[in-house]
């Protein structure tokens, strides 16, 4: 009988052990790195993220200057993410000409790679590139910046001044006024780029409705007229 309380007791404790091992996730060093976040929200103006607990922390930006950022910083996979802008020229010599550059940087903060380019706008980025845009000549020239190599290939010209852009598989989307001018309607555009073929297309955007008077309501001609009520129809949403 002893020996059989004895394998009982084990057997519980064993148990215990199992149940609070399932039940608790497993103890790991407080490293950043280990876990990278499968999504990052990024804010923009001053390089800041918003982490899981809700906390808000600064982006690294390696040897850019965070003030000299043109565009947001992009994610890519492996919780790493790449920015472009000048180089921070704090420790350089007086007189010194501002140095656009691209920046890989890794999930623990430190600097994958860093590689001089010509002045652009951060756009979006792929697993592999990175999407630029150069504004030359009344047009934007959307290209793409392989982030190993460093080459770079035309994908499509457009006539907006790209203000957002967002990437979906090989699908770009970009929003912008036109960049010689007002829009003709007064509003922005919305076009879709394929970053495989360059085809462009432009889908039709609700406009801004006239501003007019209209009756929701027609009384019969028996009512008097201070029965009729109106309303003033609200303006449809553009496209920006």
């Amino acid at each position: 009988m002893p020996a059989v309380a004895a394998a009982a007791v084990a057997v519980a404790a064993a148990g215990a052990v199992l149940l609070s091992t399932v039940g608790e996730p497993p103890k790991t060093a407080h490293h950043s790195a280990a876990s990278p976040p499968a999504q990052r929200l990024f804010l923009n103006g001053w390089p800041e993220e918003v982490r899981a607990d809700g906390s808000v922390v600064e982006v690294p930006t390696g040897g850019v200057d965070r003030l000299g950022l043109d565009g947001m910083p992009q994610p890519l996979p492996g919780g790493r993410f790449v920015v472009l802008g000048v180089r921070d020229l704090s420790a350089g010599s007086p007189g010194e000409a501002p140095v656009h550059a691209l920046t890989v940087v890794n999930a623990d903060g430190t600097v994958e790679m860093e590689r001089e380019v010509q002045q652009a706008s951060l756009l979006a980025a792929a697993p592999n590139a990175a999407i630029l845009g150069r504004h030359e000549g009344g047009e934007t020239r959307i290209v793409m910046h392989a982030l190993q190599s460093g080459q770079e290939r035309l994908v499509a010209k457009t006539d907006l001044e790209v203000s957002s852009a967002d990437v979906a598989g090989n699908r770009l989307a970009v929003v912008g006024p036109y960049a010689s001018g007002p829009s003709p309607a007064g509003s922005c555009r919305l076009d879709l780029i394929d970053l495989v073929s360059g085809h462009r297309t432009t889908p039709r955007c609700p406009q801004p409705a006239r501003r007019r008077e209209e009756s929701a309501y027609h009384p019969p001609a028996s009512s008097p007229p201070s029965s009729t009520a109106s309303w003033r129809r609200s303006r449809s949403p553009s496209c920006a």
